[in-house]
């Protein structure tokens, strides 16, 4: 065998290795909790108040237009920046990740306990957990229902404008705030904008949400025309 060829099968288990860890975790996850269609797997022991935050999830993201009681969902807590690294690479800067292949999601940081959720670095001030579990439930929900293809040719406003429409995590924040560079409340306020530019082209266009998610009515001057409405 020469060398390049035993770097190549060298390449290519390394590859078939990751590939199977991608798709079957939960080796490295020994602790399991279910609740309806939601599981949490974690390497840590699951506190009474990790069950409770996940019956409560589990409850909201049946509120949506795209729930579907026969779609589960696995929920990992990594526990560490370099495992959550090798399950989301693509992620590797935000609070959690939706896989693109498998649809399992990665939870950079959980403190069930406070209820909040942190970014790799601290870049960021740390988020309801809650809030951001639903929000990624809610985009796998989305995805379920258009398809994997569909999904992903959906403007950010359509995903995660969407997700916030349902979660309501910027309930509290004035339209004004997508005005203000704050790298510690940026994913806030791209949310936020995000989730005006949806709810103003769904009002424009006299749809429901459902009918303009599966439509290509997206106005790229939603986020334009909001800007020059609060931000001068």
């Amino acid at each position: 065998m020469t060398f390049n060829r035993f770097l190549l099968t060298c390449a290519l288990a390394l590859a078939a290795a990751y590939s199977a860890l991608a798709f079957h975790p939960d080796a490295l996850f020994p602790n399991t909790y279910r609740f309806g269609n939601v599981a949490l797997h974690s390497r840590e022991p699951i506190s009474e108040s990790a069950r409770a935050l996940i019956s409560r999830v589990n409850e909201k993201i049946f509120t949506g237009d795209f729930s579907s009681a026969e779609q589960n969902f696995d929920i990992y807590i990594p526990g560490s920046k370099a495992l959550y690294t090798l399950f989301a690479p693509f992620c590797a800067k935000t609070f959690a990740c939706l896989h693109p292949v498998t649809d399992k999601i990665f939870i950079f940081s959980a403190d069930f306990g406070k209820n909040l959720a942190s970014i790799p670095g601290g870049m960021e001030n740390p988020r309801m957990l809650e809030s951001v579990l639903t929000h990624e439930l809610v985009k796998a929900q989305l995805k379920h229902a258009l398809g994997t293809f569909n999904y992903i040719i959906l403007p950010g406003m359509k995903k995660d404008g969407y997700a916030e429409h349902i979660v309501m995590e910027t309930a509290e924040m004035q339209p004004a705030e997508i005005c203000v560079k704050n790298k510690k409340t940026a994913t806030l306020a791209l949310y936020l904008e995000q989730r005006l530019a949806l709810e103003l082209v769904q009002f424009e266009n006299d749809i429901t949400y459902p009918a303009l998610l599966r439509s290509n009515k997206a106005d790229g001057s939603a986020e334009k025309r909001l800007r020059q409405k609060y931000c001068n």
